[in-house]
């Protein structure tokens, strides 16, 4: 055990007990914790920051250069969840820092199955069949349901989540294309089309935003690319909100450009309470919490708890980031524990 290890955990209130759990093992194992209360309080902490060993947070926040210039310990910048998008991995590898994040198993399974309910939802119209109840609404005619049989699936992006939607949805009977940037053995494995975005957001049915947050996928359905879907598609974010132009996105489902949408993720989180998507009867909206399960919290923590103990020793992380950080992490480490 390193005599000196520090922790820092910038708390999120996504994940309050889990962190507390974290925090209560490292002081049990002897190192020094410091908490702080969420990203903008980390970023603008003082000289605390040169004792800092590691950094276990949610992902977001804005970890540059500048900011680990100022921590000449860091070893390992740990996401407990999957999104990374707030850390610059180029200038963490550069300095010899460790990137990980929590894609376990259960983390993406989880949100495999969520993104289907919300497929599901969309197409059986489940958010307006409810208030046909609740307000004793006539049945409409014709009715809005429609079968997933026979639609055509576009994933733009194509990891572990949308792999595992691909493989459940194998035996539904609809087709699946997918837009990526680079090569991915697993779109031929799983039968998926590779095409380019244009074309799949002309041709598909149902189009479910799988990828990741950066500059380039900033705005990727904006108003230009919502007016290429057809106006009976339905459109699924469970990944990053800010993918959408919200402004543009109310516009396509109010003016029936679209069919409808299901967002689990905003550019504002919590969703302000005058969103206009809020008073849309055709969008499903839930609060960035549609696939966290408890069994998949509990993968998360322990996940988290590993790769700390793991950096703490000398070794790099489990679900690594930065590959090419290994030689870095060797030469700073002092040490060839990079297994």
């Amino acid at each position: 055990m390193s005599p000196h290890f520090t922790l820092a955990i910038v708390d999120s209130p996504f994940l309050p007990n889990e962190f507390n759990t974290i925090a209560t093992r490292a002081v049990a194992a002897g190192w020094t914790v410091r908490r702080y209360d969420g990203a903008a309080a980390f970023e603008g902490a003082g000289a605390d920051l040169v004792t800092i060993d590691a950094i276990l947070c949610m992902g977001h926040g804005h970890y540059d250069d500048p900011l680990f210039a100022r921590m000449p310990r860091l070893r390992a910048l740990l996401s407990a969840v999957t999104g990374v998008e707030g850390f610059d991995i180029d200038a963490a590898t550069a300095r010899g820092i460790a990137v990980s994040n929590g894609q376990t198993e259960l983390n993406y399974i989880g949100m495999a199955e969520a993104t289907i309910l919300m497929i599901l939802a969309c197409l059986y119209d489940l958010a307006f069949t409810q208030t046909v109840l609740r307000q004793n609404l006539p049945r409409p005619t014709p009715l809005r349901a429609r079968l997933l049989r026979g639609r055509r699936l576009g994933f733009i992006g194509f990891g572990r989540i949308a792999q595992e939607v691909a493989l459940r949805l194998q035996p539904w009977g609809l087709e699946m294309v997918a837009y990526v940037h680079r090569d991915n053995p697993a779109i031929t494995r799983l039968g998926v089309e590779q095409v380019e975005l244009d074309e799949l957001l002309r041709r598909c049915d149902i189009v479910s935003l799988n990828c990741s947050l950066n500059e380039t996928t900033h705005h990727i359905i904006n108003a230009e690319r919502l007016a290429l879907m057809r106006p009976d598609a339905v459109l699924i974010n469970a990944a990053r909100g800010a993918l959408i132009d919200e402004a543009a996105l109310f516009t396509a489902l109010s003016t029936g450009q679209l069919a409808a949408a299901a967002l689990d993720v905003f550019e504002t989180e919590p969703l302000p309470e005058n969103s206009p998507l809020r008073g849309l009867d055709n969008v499903l909206l839930t609060p960035h919490m549609i696939g966290h399960t408890n069994e998949c919290n509990e993968t998360l923590m322990e996940n988290a708890w590993i790769n700390l103990l793991r950096v703490e020793q000398g070794s790099l992380p489990h679900h690594l980031k930065n590959p090419d950080v290994r030689q870095g992490w060797i030469a700073r480490m002092g040490m060839a524990q990079a297994g």
